[in-house]
């Protein structure tokens, strides 16, 4: 199976999204000390990671070591995160580590019908900061090609910043339980 890391910068200023390559990912961080971001976004606590008005979102299929060091390096990520992060788990969570929530959801799958049928549970590790989301999936799923076409499409969708894209991906791999579930009624 191969991997890949993908990333996007969308500028709410200007209503430019770009794409990045993994070696641009570490200096599109702001410049200077980053100061709190406001409560507007519900992460009071939290540093900006991107300058004022950027969105940043990465997103990881099949992710290796390189990209977890990428991760680690751009936002100082809790060692007990990475160990997570590297590790399937069965069940959904949520953690606050001050700066960033991690919230693993999971994408279903199934494949034939009947006795045949095959249902797969797809684990998606996400981070999400006051302007940042990352995700990590080990196999490409259909709601996040879904989305990556929609906002490329319509790139002011995401001026809701960061918690509205989360709530897109959630919403979309959400999208995919129903007909898995009539499938299975």
């Amino acid at each position: 199976m191969g991997f890949m890391l993908r990333a996007w910068l969308y500028d709410k200023n200007s209503n430019h999204l770009r794409s990045l390559e993994s070696n641009e990912i570490l200096s599109c961080a702001p410049h200077g000390a980053s100061e709190p971001q406001s409560e507007t976004n519900g992460f009071v606590r939290t540093r900006s990671q991107c300058r004022a008005g950027e969105l940043l979102w990465i997103d990881v299929t099949n992710p290796q070591d390189a990209d977890y060091q990428l991760l680690v390096s751009r936002f100082g990520l809790h060692e007990t995160v990475v160990e997570d992060l590297m590790n399937y788990e069965g069940r959904p969570k949520l953690h606050d580590y001050g700066d960033y929530l991690y919230i693993i959801i999971h994408a279903l799958e199934i494949e034939g019908s009947g006795r045949d049928m095959k249902i797969y549970l797809h684990e998606i590790d996400c981070l999400l900061g006051g302007d940042y989301v990352v995700t990590l999936h080990e196999t490409p799923l259909k709601p996040f090609e879904d989305l990556h076409q929609r906002w490329e499409r319509r790139p002011a969708l995401m001026e809701g910043g960061a918690t509205y894209l989360l709530y897109e991906i959630m919403d979309e791999v959400l999208d995919e339980y129903f007909p898995a579930l009539e499938t299975i009624d």
